[in-house]
């Protein structure tokens, strides 16, 4: 039989690169003082560029058409909590 390397489990995590600030012409994205990516709702022209340079392709759309991104759940992000292997951390 042929053997076979095990499928490797990759997991796509924001990096707070900030590369979708940047790319944000209206300048609807912007890092609040406790370093977290937000979003000015009223500023969004919902363009997609932010999620087109996501470095992690980790940025999604609501129904309304919003980008969400990672908020660090509010100060205590949960794949750090639930990463059984301490893989993901928050610098």
């Amino acid at each position: 039989p042929i053997e076979q390397e095990p499928p490797l489990n990759k997991v796509h995590v924001c990096t707070l690169c900030e590369a979708c600030i940047k790319a944000c012409e209206p300048g609807a994205l912007f890092l609040d003082e406790q370093g977290i990516i937000r979003l000015q709702k009223d500023l969004c022209n919902h363009c997609g560029k932010c999620a087109e340079v996501c470095p992690s392709k980790v940025i999604w759309f609501d129904e309304e058409k919003y980008p969400v991104i990672c908020d660090l759940c509010g100060g205590t992000p949960q794949c750090v909590r639930w990463c059984k292997y301490d893989a993901i951390v928050v610098k």
